[in-house]
């Protein structure tokens, strides 16, 4: 009985432990066959052809004959696609614009040590750069219509969004251009996306118009695009293992080898930079979106008050001048409490700590600054209409609100002040708007409500109630203006 106790315990555990090891054999196999999977999956060596995707990116390198008159055809197009507001025209610019090939040119030649190539190559885009900012410069220049479209402001404020593009665009180039039976499509797709050519029809834009702003925004998304789309090709081309070049000479060999290993580091240095800090834009416009939302257009006007979004400027320095500015218009001004509030409030948002918070606030007595202020509402929605007819209607509509309400207005404390100097029995004045209809039509009719002292005499304050009411009518230009007496106290 004992033997067969023992036995019957033994065999269970044997079991166990046979059983345990065929599980790890099968998620061992498991992850054999995922790997062997992604390994095929993504592998791109094994159908790559190292010589001819040499030569081909060495045969875009040149700019002469035919390649420098299809440059200045593509820019050409480019500014007249970019003025005209046209998105399919800039596409076709991309398309025909052979500024790919000397970038791809400079990651190779880095790549793999060829100093010839890279010397080429940086010759040539240099070419190419110069004569499309001129030859854009000169367009914008003597060309009659110059609108300022979204499409060339579209180019004038790089993001994180656009290192992505410039990076991964770079990696599919590349490797497209790998491939046994390079892949056209993929090539068009990434002239698309990169968008090298309109960047520098806008800098010469912004040149020709004299607004370094847009000249250097858009100078450095096209830097933006030139340095990582090189980067990627330096990475790709290190990935698929080229062949270094070879010189007789071995201290030339180690020369040539070390500047290069120190190009590829001063390319890495700027692109960490510029990736950080374009990174650390996204994020503070991140928060400070996020802020006014959560925040400022929440607040409750108790008044005629009123927020003014378009307006608001988000400015980002790298200097720490960042600022975050609001404009309000209205006859309500924000209580300096409000104001503290929200700047403590900016202090939950990670990048907004320290950042100065500027208030505007604008008077409806003041219509000038009311027209300033519908001329930059103007400018910051321009990028947004497409056509003229909808930039008249949008500033006819906006002026029509604003003369609205700068005709309801009335400077009243300059008034009561002017009135208590002329007529010395007037003890207290009101001034209020009276809804009043005849239930055919509604009039809105300006009334001043006057009381006269006590001891004033009567036969005097009914002369004094006229001549208030002439005067009135004719201080401030509108023949509608009632005067009512109210009754002493």
């Amino acid at each position: 009985m004992e033997n067969n106790l023992n036995q019957d315990n033994i065999t269970p555990t044997s079991n166990e432990g046979s059983g345990g090891e065929e599980v790890k054999k099968d998620f061992q196999g498991l992850l054999g066959s995922i790997k062997k999977f992604l390994s095929e999956l993504l592998d791109i060596r094994t159908n790559t052809d190292q010589q001819a995707t040499k030569e081909a990116i060495i045969a875009d390198i040149p700019f002469k004959g035919h390649t420098s008159w299809i440059l200045i055809c593509s820019i050409f197009i480019a500014s007249i696609g970019l003025n005209a507001n046209s998105t399919a025209v800039v596409i076709g610019a991309m398309l025909i614009s052979p500024l790919m090939g000397p970038i791809l040119g400079i990651g190779m030649s880095v790549a793999i040590n060829d100093i010839d190539t890279l010397k080429r190559s940086l010759k040539n885009f240099a070419v190419m750069v110069v004569l499309s900012v001129i030859t854009a410069y000169l367009f914008f220049r003597f060309f009659p219509l110059r609108d300022e479209s979204s499409e060339l402001l579209a180019r004038t404020a790089p993001d994180i969004r656009d290192v992505l593009i410039a990076f991964f665009g770079g990696l599919a180039l590349v490797i497209a251009r790998a491939k046994k039976g390079t892949i056209a499509s993929v090539i068009f797709g990434v002239a698309i996306a990169t968008a090298l050519m309109p960047p520098l029809c806008t800098v010469g834009f912004g040149l020709a118009i004299g607004n370094w702003s847009y000249a250097t925004g858009a100078l450095y998304l096209f830097t933006i695009n030139t340095i990582f789309i090189a980067l990627a090709t330096f990475l790709v081309i290190k990935l698929l293992r080229f062949p270094m070049v070879r010189y007789v000479n071995s201290q030339r060999r180690r020369l040539i080898s070390r500047l290069a290993s120190l190009l590829a580091i001063l390319v890495m240095i700027p692109a960490g930079i510029t990736f950080y800090s374009v990174f650390q834009k996204s994020l503070f416009m991140r928060d400070a979106g996020s802020f006014i939302d959560e925040k400022i257009v929440p607040y409750q006007f108790t008044g005629e008050g009123k927020f003014l979004k378009d307006f608001s400027e988000i400015v980002y320095s790298d200097k720490d001048n960042s600022k975050i500015e609001l404009v309000f218009m209205g006859n309500e001004t924000i209580p300096d409490n409000v104001i503290a509030t929200w700047e403590n409030q900016m202090q939950e948002y990670q990048q907004l700590k320290g950042i100065d918070l500027v208030v505007v606030q604008g008077s409806k007595s003041d219509e000038a600054n009311e027209l300033k202020y519908v001329n930059e509402l103007y400018e910051s929605q321009k990028s947004i209409l497409s056509n003229k007819d909808e930039r008249i209607k949008f500033l006819e509509t906006e002026l029509l609100r604003l003369n609205q309400i700068s005709s309801n207005q009335i400077p009243f404390t300059e008034i009561s002040l002017e009135a208590k100097t002329n007529y010395e029995n007037l003890e207290r004045m009101g001034y209020a708007y009276l809804i009043s209809t005849d239930f055919n039509k509604t009039d809105s009719i300006p009334l001043f409500e006057v009381t006269w002292k006590k001891d004033a005499n009567r036969s005097e304050t009914v002369k004094d109630m006229t001549k208030l009411q002439e005067w009135l009518r004719l201080r401030l230009n509108n023949k509608n203006i009632q005067i009512k007496e109210m009754p002493k106290d």
